[in-house]
């Protein structure tokens, strides 16, 4: 109902329009992975998700889907994916209300800023971190099939971690007290292949 879309607003500081998740990656180039088509990008996003609904990895999730009615096709999936996170961060722009979700926030973005043109799935725990960040580089009204992006998958501890915690702050959660001393790179190297 509208009393509820009005609270759940009202809970999430608006993000700064400059923020750019790709940009705070973007020097890492040697560290990339590019990931240019529609297609590859949905395969690595599902490939990140299905550690969490497959193998029941709790981690804090961050989630860019552009526009809240490209996420609606996504949310019986991400309802999964919340029963064992830690929480799922959903950034989009408003344009339609975000469903109701039990351990999942919606940090609405404005519309026409980096955060809109780019594609990252974030997942941060002691057993697996991982994060994708791209930025999308075809026109805006490119077809699905056309439409390429430029980006970074990344299992580097160092920089999940600094991805996470800038998430973290952005989004004002408390932070993942010393995650650090807890990596299992044991299960991290079991879970990537």
């Amino acid at each position: 109902n509208m009393l509820d879309w009005g609270v759940l607003m009202s809970q999430n500081l608006p993000i700064d329009p400059a923020a750019s998740i790709y940009g705070l990656v973007r020097r890492a180039k040697e560290n990339r992975t590019l990931v240019n088509s529609m297609a590859t990008m949905q395969m690595v996003t599902s490939e990140i998700e299905n550690v969490m609904l497959l193998d029941g990895v709790r981690a804090r999730v961050f989630a860019g889907f552009e526009y809240m009615s490209i996420f609606m096709p996504q949310v019986e999936r991400y309802r999964q994916i919340a029963q064992n996170a830690e929480c799922v961060y959903v950034f989009a722009v408003m344009d339609v209300e975000p469903p109701t979700m039990a351990n999942v926030r919606f940090i609405p973005v404005r519309d026409n800023t980096p955060l809109t043109q780019e594609w990252f799935l974030v997942a941060d725990s002691a057993d697996y971190f991982t994060a994708l960040c791209a930025e999308e580089q075809s026109a805006p009204d490119a077809a699905e099939q056309d439409r390429t992006f430029e980006g970074v998958w990344s299992f580097d501890e160092g920089i999940v971690t600094i991805i996470q915690e800038w998430l973290t702050h952005l989004v004002h959660a408390a932070p993942l007290d010393n995650l650090h001393k807890r990596r299992n790179h044991n299960k991290q190297v079991s879970l990537m292949s």
